[in-house]
């Protein structure tokens, strides 16, 4: 985890909106372990090595958080690809009110969006880039056929529950959305 930031926006929030909540934050990344993992794209790796310096410990966030008050923090290291099927498969009826998913590389969020996606609420909003990981093509122009989202383009073919590619290369970048009160509040991050 590069310096933190997601992990401490969100228990801030939390303390601020939900202080008496059972809600918390449930984290993974690399952290103390090793950062081996495959890559199918050079840039993913190269995205890896360029944060070579600036990663935080389990121990800093944890010490942050707790002087904050917040102490609902659940941090989970190694590869996400490994323990988000982990922790979904052993979080039997568990739900995820909010996933919000901040990787830099393909089988990471490929991986998240797999694993921790069947969790979310039910009745969730799904918010994504306008423009198609492939050539950056306006995918507002493509089709929607059911749960799926062709681009107009080239036809990749997306899954609008998951964000998953079904024909192409890359997955959509979704964002975390809800529907309040008849409108649609996404975060843009």
């Amino acid at each position: 985890m590069f310096e933190g930031p997601g992990v401490y926006t969100w228990a801030k929030l939390l303390c601020l909106f939900k202080p008496n909540k059972e809600q918390r934050v449930v984290a993974f990344d690399f952290f103390e372990t090793s950062r081996d993992a495959e890559f199918r794209y050079a840039i993913d790796k190269e995205c890896l090595e360029a944060h070579a310096e600036g990663w935080i410990s389990r121990e800093i966030l944890i010490a942050n958080c707790k002087a904050w008050g917040f102490e609902r923090l659940k941090l989970i290291a190694g590869d996400v690809a490994a323990t988000t099927h982990e922790y979904a498969r052993s979080q039997l009826g568990a739900r995820i009110a909010l996933l919000y998913l901040d990787i830099d590389n393909y089988e990471g969020t490929l991986a998240c969006l797999r694993n921790l996606y069947p969790l979310v609420s039910p009745g969730g909003v799904v918010a994504f880039d306008n423009a198609c990981p492939h050539q950056g093509n306006p995918l507002v122009e493509g089709d929607v056929l059911g749960p799926t989202l062709v681009c107009a383009y080239h036809s990749w073919r997306f899954d609008l529950e998951t964000g998953a590619c079904l024909f192409g290369d890359e997955p959509l970048h979704l964002y975390p959305a809800e529907l309040r009160d008849g409108e649609v509040w996404i975060a843009a991050s």
